[in-house]
């Protein structure tokens, strides 16, 4: 591995009948293995040639019976794998980040394959039904790079029933909910996008995480709904709604799951996050809300209807507050100390604002001989 190979002389067919791991991985220039060089690998359980300059393997691949370990991981120029009917002893297969547009034929016999890496490859369907003939699958990431949209049905994704980790995009709401259905999903290390991903300015913030936390995200993109009342239904560790443009109102309070990170991003309309039975409001945390839930972090960007943030004394929960400021805020209310110790603030914006962790000794100073409302800004 990553020893400067840049070419296998051509009719090069080592006999190497007891070897069972090759690693040719991170030899950036070699882009050409013959058909004639697998030959006589007749025990081999571990091929890596992951970030290679390889465009196609050869035929002679499928030879490798005993194979149970094939990496391509990062070979941009690989355009071609041939039929991996006959490894059916195969357990990981990794085409993350290569240039194939289509799977290799005679996936739906890999009956044995625990592991699935398709993500930022070039794929763009998959055959219908093939997921559910993988039954064993442990691990399967279908994210695509920008651009390039491989959605899932729900049904198939519910029937994986061994699944420990996902990442995976539903066309629509409705197949999301199908597999929302499934009680394990708590106990798997998952996100998942519903609509076509967009690119939001938040989405790399790096929201800090207790190692031991399992990660749930639900990602959902330009769907025409009024409300996500459909938020009461699930368990999400982080949710992230961005572009919804007829989004009024988030969701009724009622039964609502208890996310850590909540990420609202151009929601052009929406003037109320949750709405009480008798009440709407254009606050986004009132104080009657801010104490039944759990949140950790709150984005807010582009949710030009929101006129106060948070309205509440003190907000101990609270870790990050990253926000781009709207044009209509007019308070956000918090303890000195809390400010100063406990929350960490990522302004967002174009126009000049202020900093309340810079602000907040000044802060105290004034409410020490002046009105409360001056710490209001």
């Amino acid at each position: 591995m990553e020893n400067r190979i840049k070419e296998i002389p051509s009719g090069f067919s080592p006999r190497c009948p007891i070897l069972s791991t090759l690693l040719l991985c991170r030899n950036y220039k070699l882009n050409l293995v013959e058909s004639s060089f697998f030959q006589h690998f007749i025990r081999l359980k571990v091929l890596d040639l992951s970030d290679t300059d390889i465009e196609k393997l050869p035929a002679s691949i499928c030879h490798l019976t005993t194979l149970t370990v094939l990496l391509l991981g990062w070979c941009a120029k690989l355009s071609y794998v041939p039929s991996l009917a006959e490894l059916t002893a195969l357990k990981k297969l990794d085409l993350s980040y290569t240039g194939l547009e289509n799977l290799p034929e005679g996936m739906e016999r890999l009956k044995d394959l625990r592991y699935l890496n398709l993500d930022g490859s070039e794929v763009r369907d998959l055959q219908p039904g093939i997921l559910p003939k993988l039954s064993k699958l442990q691990f399967l990431k279908l994210h695509q790079k920008f651009g390039v949209f491989l959605p899932v049905e729900g049904h198939e994704v519910l029937r994986l029933q061994r699944l420990e980790t996902l990442e995976c995009n539903f066309r629509d709401l409705e197949n999301f909910k199908i597999f929302n259905s499934r009680v394990l999903i708590p106990l798997i290390a998952c996100k998942v996008t519903v609509g076509r991903p967009s690119f939001s300015l938040l989405e790399d913030l790096n929201y800090t995480k207790s190692k031991s936390d399992l990660v749930t995200e639900a990602w959902f993109y330009d769907l025409m709904i009024d409300d996500a009342s459909f938020l009461s239904q699930i368990s999400f560790a982080k949710v992230v709604i961005v572009n919804c443009q007829n989004m009024r109102i988030l969701c009724p309070l009622d039964g609502y799951g208890t996310p850590k990170i909540l990420h609202l991003d151009s929601l052009m309309i929406l003037e109320t996050l949750f709405e009480a039975p008798s009440d709407r409001m254009k606050v986004l945390l009132p104080p009657w809300l801010l104490s039944s839930l759990q949140l950790e972090v709150i984005v807010v960007e582009d949710c030009h209807n929101m006129g106060v943030i948070i309205e509440e004394d003190r907000i101990y929960q609270l870790t990050r507050i990253p926000l781009t400021i709207p044009h209509t805020l007019k308070k956000i209310q918090v303890d000195p100390e809390s400010l100063r110790n406990s929350i960490e603030w990522a302004i967002i914006s174009e126009e000049p604002v202020s900093n309340p962790q810079e602000d907040a000794a000044q802060l105290e100073a004034e409410l020490a001989g002046e009105d409360p409302e001056s710490f209001f800004f």
